[in-house]
């Protein structure tokens, strides 16, 4: 006999429909209210924004309808050549690439691949909900600048990367529980920061792997956060979900391009009872890569 108790989508909608907003405790609207001021917690949020907070005295950086727009006080041939360049990356879709692809060759032609390019098309991935982004037309723009200049700044990145360990999360988010209801304010903004720390560093490992194309290279990653992961879960007296997540959603990025079996069998081995069900559908997903 089937347990579960299931309601009808018409019979939750017209229970919607009679609450009022008297019937509920004033403490939960307010919250309400005060927590729409955090960027993270509203339908708008564009993990854009949020990394375009430094600013400096001759560039100001601002995102407006999911765009990345840059105000230059330089008006130089070059300068407005890298205002057309993000701009094309912004306009960049299936339909419209083959275009846009000639016209940012001609750009890129124009100033004798100037590495600068590198940095805009770098960071202009690495602000972009990688989730939400075509990656595959950003990356094919790595193939029209100049194979050195590609190489040798993936090449550091992948070094920094493996060598300060930069795939493990900062320690608020290892010391802290965020993912559960709280009235302290610090926490909104450390789930806040979470948020943005998470997308980028999806992204960074998404082009890391695209690029590098070295799957010796690739599988000392994947062991590296596989290892930290079980360690983790092995030793922390406070094992919190949304560490786990990260960490596995690292796994199933890399593992998506390169399969291991080996952890894919690791991960079907385990004793998943001890995990929160987010986490569980991330090793199920990483399961079902096999």
């Amino acid at each position: 006999m089937n347990s579960n108790i299931i309601i009808g989508t018409n019979v939750f909608v017209n229970k919607m429909k009679t609450i009022k907003n008297q019937d509920i405790p004033c403490n939960y609207l307010k919250k309400t209210e005060d927590i729409q001021k955090y960027t993270c917690f509203n339908s708008a949020y564009n993990s854009k924004l949020i990394w375009d907070k430094k600013k400096k005295f001759d560039k100001d950086t601002y995102v407006v309808k999911n765009k990345i727009h840059t105000l230059i006080n330089d008006f130089s041939d070059k300068s407005k050549n890298k205002r057309e360049f993000i701009s094309y990356l912004n306009k960049l879709t299936e339909i419209k690439k083959k275009d846009i692809y000639i016209k940012i060759q001609d750009i890129i032609k124009q100033n004798g691949n100037d590495k600068d390019f590198f940095d805009i098309l770098y960071n202009f991935i690495i602000k972009s909900d990688i989730k939400n982004l075509n990656i595959n037309l950003n990356i094919k723009i790595f193939d029209f600048l100049d194979n050195e200049i590609v190489k040798n700044n993936i090449e550091e990145i992948w070094n920094n990367f493996i060598t300060n360990k930069e795939w493990i999360p900062p320690q608020y988010i290892l010391e802290n529980e965020l993912m559960t209801g709280n009235e302290d304010d610090v926490i909104y903004n450390l789930y806040c920061e979470y948020v943005k720390w998470k997308k980028k560093n999806n992204a960074i490992i998404t082009i890391l792997i695209l690029l590098v194309k070295d799957s010796i290279k690739i599988k000392e990653l994947l062991d590296n956060i596989y290892s930290y992961l079980i360690n983790y879960i092995s030793t922390s007296s406070n094992m919190y979900r949304h560490v786990i997540d990260i960490l596995l959603e690292d796994i199933i990025i890399i593992i998506s391009y390169y399969k291991n079996e080996e952890i894919i069998n690791n991960f079907n081995n385990m004793d998943l009872s001890i995990f929160e069900n987010s986490s569980k559908f991330h090793i199920y997903n990483i399961i079902g890569k096999k």
